[in-house]
């Protein structure tokens, strides 16, 4: 007895076999056509079955991408739309040929026009024929939104699923974002927004805790003052999210949010190291990001997301370069920076150099987006075989070297300069250049560390 092949959506036609599924509904006029069609060139089973993930993953991609143009139009502000409904007048306008008198635009935009009215989703359209100097819609919050994830987020899918969580929760306090004229918010509006994320529930049980609504309202915050700035209105409105407080909690939520983790203890920290050059660990990745951690106060991704070319370990002050990349998105401006390689710290990075890989990522393993994360997981599944204390995790690195920065007298301003915290006034040309810069934190670095200066 021989063993048939059964693929889903693949059927055989007379020329061979066919891949056929149909659109989703509400992409059906993204896309142009109701169903997807590939031709396999496979021409025996063993080649089809082979054959099929190209097919999958061609309507995948073709799903994807619709869905991403479907976001962008549903999404549009009333500005948007216009400028787009006149792009696509003067190109229909344009294309017009054989009229009489084919200089006169007024008849060419008059013909298209005509051929557009009851034709759903072009009204829009037919008023920018009609009517091209018509004014712009004044700008909107939905504008103020859109042009933060355009300059700010880009591909960044966490990032725009954050946006979207946070401007969720504004529209439900104001009401449609494309109508509400972005110069119209107040104060008494950015106040309703807050009192609205503080009743809010969240995900199991209870409200928002101040320090998650003062985490959303600097988000929005950030959102208006790119607006203002990118469409020339700071110089006429003020953001009203400026200095919003958000309570007696606020402060004290924040507070107690780093109050859960301590710095960890030398012992669990010489564990953590004995356990991770033991057998226990099958990769040695996870033991040299740690190593790296440990030794630059670096956050997690800043170490998982470095590249080949930002590690320097051969001039006389050796240094990671931590800036963003197409895989990974730095918190702060002020987070670029050079980080000194000191100790043990350099003899990681050194060996980190010498791994295989392909490609230009220093741990190619944990590069992708939220490799991050992937990474802390592993990390924590070690540390939670040493300590089970709830504050001690992977960041805790951060404060052990926030201590260690203090008990050695290092200035704030230089502790903020390896940490990349906020620098606040002149703070970053207090120093002067780069090198400067790494001169300083080097000394401050390997006095913290208790090695020779």
């Amino acid at each position: 007895m021989v063993a048939r092949v059964k693929l889903k959506h693949v059927d055989r036609t007379d020329s061979g076999w066919r891949y056929r599924r149909r659109i989703p509904t509400r992409l059906v006029e993204v896309i142009g056509r109701v169903w997807f069609r590939h031709y396999f060139e496979a021409k025996t089973e063993a080649a089809l079955v082979g054959e099929y993930p190209k097919a999958e993953a061609a309507f995948a991609k073709l799903v994807k991408e619709a869905k991403v143009s479907l976001s962008a139009v549903e999404t549009q502000s009333p500005r948007e739309a216009w400028f787009a409904a006149k792009v696509e007048a003067d190109a229909m306008a344009a294309a017009v040929v054989g009229l009489e008198n084919d200089e006169d635009d007024y008849d060419r935009r008059e013909v298209v026009a005509e051929s557009l009215r009851g034709v759903a989703g072009k009204a829009l359209t037919v008023t920018a024929l009609m009517d091209p100097e018509r004014p712009a819609p004044a700008y909107t919050v939905q504008d103020a939104r859109n042009i933060y994830l355009k300059e700010r987020l880009g591909g960044d899918e966490d990032g725009r699923k954050r946006l979207d969580r946070v401007f969720k929760r504004v529209k439900e306090a104001l009401g449609d974002l494309a109508t509400f004229p972005l110069m119209g918010l107040k104060r008494e509006h950015a106040r309703k927004v807050r009192d609205f994320m503080l009743q809010s529930e969240k995900k199991g049980g209870g409200t928002l805790s101040p320090a998650t609504v003062e985490r959303e309202l600097n988000l929005v915050s950030a959102v208006v003052s790119l607006a203002l700035t990118e469409f020339d209105l700071d110089k006429v409105v003020a953001n009203p999210f400026e200095k919003l407080p958000v309570g007696t909690g606020g402060k004290e939520a924040l507070q107690n949010e780093s109050d859960k983790r301590d710095p960890l203890p030398a012992d669990v920290i010489k564990a953590m190291r004995e356990r991770l050059s033991s057998g226990a660990v099958r990769l040695p990745e996870i033991g040299l990001i740690w190593r790296m951690l440990e030794g630059t106060g670096c956050r997690m991704s800043e170490v998982t997301g470095l590249l080949v070319d930002d590690v320097d370990v051969s001039s006389d002050l050796p240094s990671i370069r931590v800036q963003w990349n197409e895989d990974r998105r730095l918190k702060t401006q002020v987070s670029i920076r050079s980080v000194p390689l000191v100790g043990d710290a350099l003899e990681a990075a050194e060996e980190a150099l010498e791994l295989r890989r392909e490609g230009r990522a220093l741990f190619p393993r944990y590069s992708r987006k939220r490799g991050g994360d992937g990474a802390s997981q592993v990390l924590m599944k070690h540390l939670r075989k040493i300590t089970t204390n709830p504050r001690h995790v992977n960041h805790s690195l951060r404060h052990n070297m926030k201590d260690w920065l203090v008990t050695a007298d290092v200035p704030e301003l230089v502790q903020n300069l390896l940490l990349g915290h906020t620098l606040g006034g002149e703070g970053n040309t207090a120093y002067g250049g780069d090198r400067a810069k790494l001169e300083v934190t080097t000394k401050a670095l390997r006095k913290a560390l208790g090695l020779p200066s």
